[in-house]
């Protein structure tokens, strides 16, 4: 899974959203 430097939501293939590698704000669904 490539995750984009940006650091925005990703979705994964099951629909899941993906942790987000974000130096201030780590995104957890």
């Amino acid at each position: 899974m490539a995750i984009p430097p940006h650091g925005k939501v990703a979705f994964a293939p099951g629909g899941r959203h993906l942790m987000l590698i974000n130096p201030k704000r780590p995104i957890k669904a």
